[in-house]
């Protein structure tokens, strides 16, 4: 291919081509104006060829190279329409003359430390506020970060949860039946009696119910003593 003279590339800079606006603003220099229009275009046809070449070169390049042809022009992009996430709702009764609001469900976060065990236990769980029989405690286990997320507070933020055990799989997370809460219920009575009438008077209750059993009965007959004992010691 024959490249452009330098004679023709510096015409190209020197002398840009003139408008025919720009000639009839100049009357008075029709003749330089028909030479300069004369030079514009041949400077035009020259352009046009070099472009017809370099195209030409650049088909045959693409050609070479198992036609692999690049093409600038840019591909059509499709933009996903935005939707507004859905709204929710937190429904809950209210009752009282004040309207004091009753929650749905009941969270609890238990850590069992003790220098018995090699790591510490740790379970929390989102219980709904309704009366619950037959569910294994496990199925209302989560994730402490996801009760976090709900409740907004951080529990026990000192503690490395990489160095902590489940409860729920070491211990079970057994449940009581209603019987066995309130046995545990009565039992702790029993253990703090006010004075030796009130001691009677839990007893009789325990009794009355259908509670009583050999761990009760024992920690019945050990306060009962103590009183026994403390009232011979004044006396």
């Amino acid at each position: 291919m024959n490249k452009p003279s330098v004679e023709n590339e510096a015409k190209l800079s020197v002398n840009p081509p003139i408008l025919l606006e720009e000639a009839q603003a100049c009357p008075t220099n029709q003749k330089s104006v028909t030479q300069m229009n004369m030079v514009s275009s041949n400077l035009s046809d020259t352009n046009n060829e070099k472009s017809a070449k370099e195209v030409q070169i650049g088909n045959t390049a693409d050609k070479s190279a198992n036609d692999h042809v690049s093409s600038n022009v840019p591909s059509q992009t499709k933009t996903r329409k935005w939707k507004p996430p859905p709204k929710k709702v937190v429904k809950y009764p209210v009752i009282g003359a004040n309207n004091v609001a009753v929650p749905t469900h009941l969270f609890k976060v238990i850590l069992v430390e003790d220098p018995k065990l090699e790591r510490p236990l740790l379970a929390s769980f989102i219980v709904p506020n309704q009366p619950i029989q037959d569910i294994h405690l496990k199925d209302f286990q989560v994730q402490l970060g996801a009760l976090e997320n709900h409740v907004g507070v951080r529990f026990h933020q000192d503690l490395d949860l990489k160095n902590v055990d489940d409860l729920c799989v070491e211990q079970g997370c057994n449940m009581q039946d209603y019987k066995e809460f309130q046995q545990f219920f009565w039992s702790r009575r029993l253990s703090t009696p006010w004075n030796p009438r009130s001691l009677e008077k839990d007893w009789k209750e325990v009794c009355k119910r259908g509670l009583q059993n050999e761990k009760m009965e024992n920690i019945y007959k050990e306060k009962k003593a103590q009183f026994e004992e403390i009232g011979r010691a004044v006396v």
